[in-house]
């Protein structure tokens, strides 16, 4: 229970879905290898 609570509090945080088109819409010229490697560097 437990478990769900933590995951559930960190989706509402951090939302993945909502996260896409920003990071798309900053990296428009970038190839997809690049965009793979972009949030690590």
């Amino acid at each position: 229970m437990e478990l769900l609570l933590i995951f559930t509090s960190i989706l509402f945080i951090v939302d993945p879905f909502a996260v896409v088109p920003s990071f798309l819409a900053m990296t428009p010229r970038d190839s997809p290898p690049r965009r793979c490697t972009a949030p690590f560097s």
